[in-house]
């Protein structure tokens, strides 16, 4: 069962373009794994965001002549408030929306959804090219496809950002996406959208000191397991060397397999990104809940070796109606008859 509304096979979504970061001084790595949200917090933060993914895009644009056009107000607001709700679950500071780097991500989404592809470097050989699109492109995360919630919903604006922050695929296993999003230094995001694509312009001027925060995904605290990446978890902190760290995950059901797929540098602040199995039980059971510790070893700042260790509980968070969980499968027995 999907546990969230994107459909991977109709969705793809690149890194964005490389872009050299100067280092932070980083300060005492200690501190919490950010998070620990209380169960009540988590369900009514998330209900008052869940509305926003159905928020209309109102694309004025058009393929046909070229024409950028742009979303309503209230798409681009929903997408900004989506963006800063994710930030504050890592307990970072919010980010404002800038209408020239929306206008270039506007003109980015356009040559994305007139070529129907994804890339971070336009040729002027592609439909609707323009610099701004070119320009928006090279610094945005890109977006395109649509839903698989029943609706066929476009993932775009709200949607798309959390898309982003699924990072699924075996070409975003360096969750670069979640990484800029989620980014301590980020200050100002642009937004742009048509029917089918988003541009999230995320590369631009950045906070001169960072935040100098532990941010895992999915955080610390109760969690809505609406927003469970597939088992694609992370590690963030500024300047972190995760090169030798080691992962562990138990359950209830005891210590997991878990595979390290990234220990990325170069997009927003260094990472280390592993994926794990979640149990079949509490996929097939919408309202099931999780509790799973996380304990990250061998991290290295500023010299010194550093462990964190944190628990994230999933939790249904959704207002809307559960469906109804999988039927188990039935154990057949076949005979061959003629023998």
């Amino acid at each position: 069962m999907k546990r969230r509304g994107l459909s991977a096979a109709l969705v793809a979504a690149v890194l964005a373009s490389g872009v050299a970061l100067a280092p932070v001084a980083t300060a005492s790595p200690s501190g919490k794994v950010q998070g620990e949200r209380d169960r009540a917090s988590a369900v009514a933060e998330y209900q008052q965001v869940e509305p926003l993914l159905d928020v209309p895009v109102d694309w004025t644009g058009s393929v046909k002549g070229c024409k950028a056009g742009t979303t309503s107000e209230a798409n681009r607001q929903a997408t900004l408030k989506m963006v800063n709700y994710v930030r504050s679950l890592g307990g970072l500071p919010k980010v404002k929306l800038d209408a020239n780097y929306s206008k270039k991500a506007q003109a980015a989404a356009l040559i994305m959804k007139a070529n129907g592809t994804l890339t971070h470097q336009p040729q002027r050989t592609m439909g609707c090219f323009t610099k701004s699109g070119q320009a928006g492109a090279q610094k945005s995360n890109l977006f395109l496809g649509w839903g698989n919630d029943g609706e066929l919903s476009p993932a775009t604006g709200p949607r798309s950002v959390l898309g982003y922050m699924e990072d699924d695929g075996a070409n975003n296993s360096a969750v670069g996406h979640r990484r800029w999003i989620n980014y301590q230094r980020l200050k100002k995001v642009g937004t742009g959208d048509t029917t089918e694509t988003n541009a999230l312009y995320v590369v631009g001027d950045f906070a001169t000191n960072s935040a100098n925060k532990w941010v895992a995904w999915p955080s610390a605290g109760y969690f809505p397991r609406e927003m469970e990446p597939l088992g694609r978890w992370s590690l963030s902190y500024p300047n972190a060397d995760f090169s030798r760290a080691k992962v562990t995950v138990t359950t209830p059901e005891g210590k997991q397999k878990t595979r390290v797929v990234n220990r990325g540098r170069g997009a927003g602040d260094n990472s280390i990104v592993w994926e794990w199995a979640l149990p079949t039980s509490f996929n097939a059971n919408p309202t099931a809940e999780l509790p799973v510790t996380v304990k990250v070893s061998n991290i290295r700042v500023g010299g010194k070796k550093v462990a964190k260790e944190w628990k994230t509980t999933l939790i249904r968070a959704s207002a809307k109606p559960a469906p109804d969980p999988e039927p188990e499968l039935e154990s057949w027995t076949y005979v061959d008859e003629e023998n």
